[in-house]
Formats: structure tokens, sequence, C-alpha cells
């Protein structure tokens, strides 16, 4: 047992990478995940380099419980890149309240900007039916046969998910 801030902890068990390793690691993997933040999520160089040290920090942290470190550095250069996407919308709907007064137009699309961004916070299914309902205005019966469910699943489905946006709009709101 390791004993860490007064608990106790089993033996981790994975592979101990040496410097050389890690390096080695860095230099074969950074053009695929550099590449994959600019291109997939349009994330600007500069900020991509930043992003790929950052999850190299994460990898040295965790790297001896890291079995596929290829793997684990991709998923994690994505959820960087994804977390950095969304605070760069979140700072550019901030700056234009704070550059210009607002007005009901502006209110409109920074509402517009946060439902497109809540909405990705949603499950496929859930974000399919809640557009099927609100942008196709489909009924309740056609989104059930779209999505091959029950009328009640359909809407649940909706009920459920509106109601998961609207306390995000309220909590952002507040």
């Amino acid at each position: 047992m390791e004993r860490m801030r007064g608990r106790d902890f089993p033996e981790r068990s994975g592979v101990d990478r040496g410097a050389e390793e890690i390096e080695r690691l860095y230099r074969d993997f950074r053009p695929l995940l550099i590449g994959t933040m600019i291109r997939k999520f349009e994330v600007p160089p500069a900020d991509a380099e930043t992003l790929l040290h950052d999850v190299f920090v994460a990898f040295l942290t965790v790297d001896i419980e890291v079995v596929d470190p290829r793997s684990w550095l991709v998923a994690t250069a994505c959820n960087a890149a994804r977390a950095w996407r969304r605070s760069e919308a979140r700072y550019n709907a901030s700056s234009i309240v704070e550059s210009e007064p607002v007005t009901e137009d502006h209110r409109a699309i920074l509402d517009t900007l946060f439902l497109r961004d809540a909405l990705t916070t949603l499950p496929e299914r859930a974000r399919e039916a809640v557009r099927l309902r609100f942008f196709e205005q489909l009924t309740y019966p056609e989104i059930a046969a779209n999505l091959n469910i029950s009328v009640k699943s359909a809407e649940k489905l909706v009920a459920t998910n509106v109601a998961r946006l609207r306390k995000a709009y309220v909590t952002a709101k507040s």
C-alpha cells in the first residue's frame, strides 16, 4: 500500500516511463495531436502548441496508470481542444457584450450562441429529438418514427432535454 495525504492506496500497476520515452512520445505524437487540434477543432497553431504542452503535463502526472499512451494522448488532446473551443466561444460572446450596448438583437444572438453550445452537451439522440421538434417543427409521432421509438418516449426525450437546456440557461444567466 502506498500512503498519500493520510489515505492508503494500492500499489499502482502500469508502465513507468523514463525521460527518453516521454521525449520519444512527444516527438512521435506531436504532429498527430497538433494536426488534429488544428484541423478538427480549428484551434490556431500557437494555441494548439500550448494545449499540447498542457496535455503532456497531464500525461506526466498520470503516466504510470496509462497503458496505451497513443489513445490517452489523442483523447486528452481532443478534450483539451473542445474545452478551448467552449472557452473561446464564451470569451467572444462576453466581449461582444462588453464592447457594445446590449440590444434585443444582441440578446437574441447571445441566446442563440448559448443554445448552440448547450445543445452540444446533450447526447446525440436527445439533440436530434430537440432539433426535430423545434427546428424542423415535427410532431411527436413524426419524431418517434424518425428515431424508431414510441411516441411517449419521444415526448419524454424532448421534455427532459428541454428542461436540461432551461436549467443550463438559468444557471448561465445568474
